[in-house]
């Protein structure tokens, strides 16, 4: 049920099929332990506040949850899945905890995202995760060093340090091997 296969189903689909495993509060699926959320509704609206036991924000869990517009992540979550908050075309605001530690690729594509803090304590971002968030015009990394990515196994280095001067070059003119990290995560 995770994943691909859930994105097209609605919630009384869902509840016919929910493991034991699993649970429903307030419309939204979790694990029976809380740690873990798997679905929102899709006719979410405004703000939502995750509760402090989630831990992991699962794949497509808000994706296309057009009325979304913004989310309180706490800071007990490390997890942010593959195509997590895709095409909330009216998500303006979130706020990465410095708890992340992952963020899955297309996690924000096609948002209205306009300002992102990447912080110290995420270590690994998918591909494209912001790719398609035309109102994005500010975004920071709180570390700027030690950012790599692999390309047919070859470990190549993502300049983050001054994104004026590697944003939308094809490679570092200094250092053809260091990527801009613009490139990366927008297209």
């Amino acid at each position: 049920l995770q994943g691909v296969a859930m994105r097209n189903l609605y919630l009384t689909e869902l509840e016919a099929l929910v493991p034991q495993d699993w649970r429903f509060i307030d419309n939204y699926l979790y694990t029976k332990d809380g740690t873990t959320l798997i679905r929102a509704p899709s006719n979410v609206t405004g703000e939502v506040v995750l509760p402090p036991e989630v831990t992991t924000i699962s794949d497509y869990v808000f994706y296309k949850c057009d009325n979304l517009k913004s989310v309180v992540i706490s800071d007990t979550v490390t997890i942010i899945g593959e195509s997590a908050f895709f095409g909330c075309v009216e998500l303006k605001e979130l706020v990465i905890p410095n708890s992340v530690t992952v963020i899955g690729a297309l996690a924000f594509y096609n948002t209205s995202l306009e300002s992102v803090f990447i912080p110290n304590s995420v270590i690994e971002i998918g591909h494209q995760v912001f790719s398609g968030c035309d109102d994005l015009t500010r975004f920071t990394f709180e570390n700027t060093t030690g950012w790599y990515f692999f390309d047919n196994e070859e470990k190549i280095v993502m300049d983050v340090s001054d994104p004026e001067k590697n944003a939308d070059r094809p490679s570092n003119a200094d250092n053809p091997s260091v990527q801009p990290w613009k490139h990366l995560l927008f297209s």
